[in-house]
């Protein structure tokens, strides 16, 4: 049985959307459902290139970004993503 193609929208806010060059990217993924550990590791290096990719997982592992699946704060990377789900991802505010 072959795996069907998901769409997912990954938004980027502030800061984010400068250092990744665009506001948003459309996912074309060839899985039924896939966790926001495969989302960082895998998907989005593969778009955005690896560098980048590693950025924002390592940005998300030391709590310096919310990721918000469909409105509701991920607490963790195995947070299941599936077809129609929008990511968004958002700098932690800080100031001085």
């Amino acid at each position: 049985m072959r795996a069907q193609t998901m769409k997912v929208l990954v938004e980027f806010a502030w800061t984010l959307s400068e250092k990744v060059g665009r506001k948003y990217v459309w996912l074309d993924v060839k899985a039924e459902e896939l966790n926001l550990q495969e989302l960082f590791s895998r998907i989005l290096p593969s778009i955005l290139g690896e560098d980048l990719g590693k950025a924002l997982n390592e940005l998300f592992l030391n709590k310096e970004v919310f990721v918000v699946v469909n409105g509701v704060i991920a607490k963790d990377l195995a947070v299941k993503v599936k077809d129609g789900d929008k990511v968004f991802l958002q700098p932690i505010a800080s100031g001085g």
